[in-house]
């Protein structure tokens, strides 16, 4: 049985984490310097150079902590499974837990893509086709995670239903599956096949959020919690060991290829040690962070904001970055400085703290209401259609032009499912309800 007390602190400390050290790394992790002019460049005067810090085995090693993506699958997973018993508590059926779920993300997957659209379209029209695509693509690589998620919707009761029937064994299968796909990869060379463990790797984490949300480790001996970590990372050792795997989590500077994109099995046993710790710290430390009022609100705050700060830190960043620029182009290589990491900081941190509400509340104001009554078809065939335009825009980017097909086709099928979705959500009509931000989690009464 699933918890029905109040929310669960220790995941929403993961899940919030989550999203931090993605935050994090982005700003940290990024050099930008000037260099000469071409004569083709901002102002023909100075050029901007982007790229990515190496730290050598060092770093390679550190990765392994700092990448914590998979306890975000692991934490959706556990709410999926209290969004799933709720309905079927309360006899609704799969329309309206996908017209909930599916809404919560429609109104920031549209406002993202509606605004990198307007200025794809704006630079493809006044410029040139090709800078836009290149530009709104570059916008694009923050979603291949709520493309993934939204298929894990989808099938979240599903997944519940044949881990209640099946138990762990749906895990062993698509672990098995990913070492499959991760062995036909390196039979054949190709990275592209690694694709398949996108529908392998993650729902596998998810899977393990179920089984938390089951009492998987969390109601069972202290000592299988230490054995499954020390069996988990004694795998993540093995498989570096004995297959051509990369030896980062994440791509570095000097190790652009890592077990992230796209996840291998590697990826799958750091989901199954990070699923142990979050077991053990809830053991240790649960009933210390309950008891926390401050850090219940601050959490509420993160988790509330967590898909509008995935989707916008990486624009927010960019506009510290151009506001720090325009002194650097004035006064050249002395204010060189600014640019560096700590002065990034300074102006995107506040920025990031000042812009996310708000545009979490314009967010909101798009996000259709689910309704009393909803049509399953409707709601379902939109998501198939906003999926498929998610896709075209994550392959083509996002501009609205004759010369660009099929990045105008991806924006058009995305209008087109997201007003299915919403006309299928709430047949019956009805306001809007107060912004509560979009943590899926969050169900009348604060309980997730």
């Amino acid at each position: 049985m699933s918890d029905e007390g109040q929310r669960n602190v220790t995941v929403d400390l993961a899940r919030a984490l989550a999203i931090l050290v993605v935050v994090w790394f982005h700003l940290s992790f990024f050099r930008i310097s000037l260099a000469p002019g071409d004569g083709t460049g901002l102002l023909g005067l100075v050029g901007l150079t982007l790229s990515m810090r190496g730290f050598g085995p060092v770093g390679w090693i550190g990765s392994w902590f700092l990448q914590i993506m998979p306890l975000f699958f692991v934490a959706g997973g556990f709410a999926n499974t209290l969004v799933v018993d709720r309905h079927v508590r309360e006899g609704q059926g799969y329309g309206h837990y996908l017209a909930r779920r599916a809404g919560r993300l429609v109104g920031p997957l549209g406002l993202y893509l509606g605004f990198c659209t307007v200025v794809g379209t704006i630079i493809a029209w006044v410029g040139s086709v090709a800078v836009g695509v290149a530009v709104t693509a570059l916008a694009t690589r923050v979603l291949w995670f709520l493309a993934i998620y939204l298929v894990i919707i989808l099938l979240a009761p599903a997944m519940v239903r044949a881990h209640d029937r099946w138990g762990i064994a749906v895990a062993a299968l698509l672990l098995a599956g990913s070492l499959l796909v991760d062995a036909a990869s390196f039979a054949t060379g190709s990275l592209e096949l690694r694709e398949l463990n996108l529908l392998l790797v993650w729902p596998f984490a998810h899977q393990l959020g179920i089984a938390y949300a089951r009492g998987g480790l969390r109601h069972q001996p202290e000592l299988l919690s230490w054995l499954t970590l020390a069996g988990a990372v004694a795998a993540i050792l093995a498989l570096l060991a004995v297959a051509p795997y990369p030896t980062t989590a994440v791509g570095l500077g000097d190790q652009m290829v890592s077990n992230l994109a796209p996840p291998t099995t590697p990826m799958a046993m750091l989901a199954l040690a990070q699923f142990a710790v979050l077991a053990l710290v809830e053991r240790h430390a649960g009933d210390r962070l309950r008891r926390s009022a401050p850090l219940q609100r601050v959490l509420g705050v993160a988790n509330a904001t967590a898909v509008t700060t995935y989707l916008w830190h990486l624009p927010i960043i960019a506009l510290s970055v151009g506001i720090l620029l325009v002194p650097t182009l004035v006064a050249g290589r002395p204010l060189e400085v600014l640019l560096t990491t700590p002065f990034v900081y300074l102006v995107a941190v506040p920025l990031l703290v000042l812009l996310i509400p708000r545009i979490g509340r314009v967010e909101q104001a798009l996000s259709p209401p689910a309704g009393s009554r909803v049509s399953t078809g409707l709601v379902l065939a939109g998501m198939l259609v906003l999926m498929a335009g998610l896709e075209l825009v994550r392959a083509n980017g996002m501009v609205l032009h004759p010369g660009a097909p099929w990045s105008s086709a991806g924006v058009l099928l995305f209008v087109a499912g997201a007003t299915a979705v919403a006309k299928g959500s709430n047949l019956t009509g009805g306001g809007r309800q107060r912004w509560q931000g979009h943590d899926e989690s969050v169900l009348p009464g604060g309980r997730a």
